[in-house]
């Protein structure tokens, strides 16, 4: 009975390290929640909806629209403060419906529609987003360098006691 329980608190070690290097899930933000992404009413503004929001690198912009009646595009700001706005000078011109966009950096992104006079008529949205900016996974060789130590003694200790 004591060696099923030492392999049992084990496996329990082993699951906790494994957990351990999983990362927290990221927020979906739905841009206007079910507004959508349109010209918006006149009691509703893109700016406030996103002043309740807490935006972090990693985190998805999601913006539902009906595709060919809509898009949606990043801009730098004078661009968008100006509704300078088209699929020549956007940053990073998106097409279809309903659409996640990755936030990959921390600051200001400012997002707006190429559909003529829909960013005069405020379709549009700034984001501040928090945090450090997105990399590639660690290759196999750096996560053992980083977390591998501390699996290892995790799975010494578990194998100490399963064996007592």
């Amino acid at each position: 009975m004591a060696s099923c329980t030492g392999y049992l608190l084990g496996c329990v070690f082993i699951v906790a390290a494994l957990l351990q290097g999983a990362t927290a899930a990221q927020t979906i933000h739905v841009v206007g929640d079910s507004i959508g992404w349109t010209i918006p009413p006149s009691n509703f503004a893109y700016q406030t909806w996103a002043a309740n929001q807490t935006f972090m690198t990693g985190d998805e912009l999601m913006f539902n629209f009906t595709n060919g009646a809509q898009d949606v595009a990043e801009f730098l700001k004078t661009d968008y403060e100006s509704c300078n706005v088209s699929l020549t000078n956007a940053i990073s011109p998106v097409f279809g419906s309903s659409l996640y966009i990755t936030i990959e950096t921390a600051g200001e992104h400012y997002y707006t529609t190429t559909v003529v006079d829909h960013c005069k008529k405020n379709q549009k949205l700034t984001i501040i987003a928090y945090g450090t900016p997105i990399s590639s996974p660690p290759s196999s060789a750096t996560s053992l360098t980083n977390g591998g130590f501390s699996l290892f003694l995790l799975l010494l200790l578990s194998t100490a006691i399963a064996l007592f």
